[in-house]
């Protein structure tokens, strides 16, 4: 309860001085890293598609606001 909640309550404090696409990366970065704590601190190793699956949210993060127009994105959106 207090590990989660307070972390949302910072979160959601933060979040009013950042883009929506930043919050969005912050947010997906948690998923992304959760194995490699429990690595770190437990020494279990993530299977294949953990790691495949990482790297696939990764690059579409990276393609998306890199590669795309800001005006392409609106129209993504609509």
């Amino acid at each position: 309860m207090f590990q989660i909640g307070i972390s949302y309550i910072i979160f959601n404090e933060g979040i009013k001085y950042i883009s929506a696409t930043e919050s969005m990366i912050i947010a997906m970065l948690e998923a992304i890293l959760n194995p490699v704590w429990v690595f770190l601190g437990v020494g279990e190793v993530p299977t294949v598609y953990s790691i495949i699956g990482a790297v696939i949210i990764l690059l579409t993060i990276v393609w998306r606001n890199l590669f795309i127009k800001p005006e392409e994105k609106i129209n993504i959106a609509d």
